[in-house]
């Protein structure tokens, strides 16, 4: 499992590597993980909030979860959150 990690800004600075802190001692080696660049980072990064590489990021994992649903037999594009990106 890939987990994608986008801190964002004001808050998700602190919060979001605790979390991901978390994440990893739950999960061990069960998990990679991947942390792209959003909002003012992406910015400083590529010149915009959602830098293309963050968004073929966001893609990626969407259609790897995609077809990890379908496995499940939950129909394709059931999650409508997730058409966002696509």
């Amino acid at each position: 499992m890939k987990i994608l990690i986008l801190p964002g800004d004001g808050i998700g600075k602190e919060v979001t590597p605790q979390a991901a802190r978390i994440l990893k001692a739950v999960l061990g080696s069960q998990a990679s993980f991947e942390e792209a660049p959003i909002g003012g980072e992406g910015v400083k990064a590529a010149g915009k909030p959602l830098p293309d590489a963050t968004l073929a990021a966001i893609r990626a994992r969407i259609d790897e979860l995609q077809q990890k649903m379908a496995g499940l037999g939950v129909p394709a594009g059931s999650l409508r959150a997730l058409r966002l990106f696509s």
